[in-house]
């Protein structure tokens, strides 16, 4: 490589820096770190930027990123752990939930059974959480018809 440099001297000195960089262990150790750290993000970005995303996509992707960087355990992992986890829970606060949450709730393939036992997803916290969504995407008060299909839903 320092050979195909040419032949002034500062630019082999620049050849000859990165060869060492190169063949230098630690600098490939950190590019396989830092693909390991990328890899999840990269793949979540594909996911929700998808032509044909749905909101359940994004609330599972989201709660599958938050999966993958609560189980980085490695001492040098921390700083990335902490920083992904502290901007996912962020931006989640700042989220419109209810849509997404009741987009993966009512998916017969997913129910919400990976978002565990919240207390907003109690029977009845899901049910005002649905309610409330009705009225803001239909623009009307809830009426008994939805009521009564909810009631149904809710016991299956």
């Amino acid at each position: 490589m320092i050979a195909s440099a040419g032949s002034k001297s500062d630019e082999q000195a620049k050849a000859a820096a990165v060869q060492g960089v190169i063949e230098d262990p630690k600098f490939w150790h950190h590019v396989r770190m830092t693909c390991r750290h990328l890899e999840p993000l990269a793949i979540a970005a594909n996911i929700t930027q998808a032509s044909n995303t749905r909101l359940y996509h994004v609330l599972t992707t989201l709660a599958n990123l938050h999966c993958i960087y609560s189980n980085l355990n490695l001492e040098e992992d921390s700083d990335v752990r902490n920083q992904v986890l502290t901007s996912l829970e962020k931006r989640w606060a700042a989220a419109d939930q209810d849509p997404f949450i009741a987009a993966v709730v009512l998916n017969p393939f997913l129910r919400g059974d990976f978002l565990g036992r919240h207390i907003a997803l109690t029977p009845i916290g899901l049910c005002n959480m649905l309610k409330r969504l009705h009225s803001r995407v239909f623009r009307v008060a809830v009426d008994a018809d939805f009521q009564a299909a909810l009631c149904v839903g809710c016991e299956t």
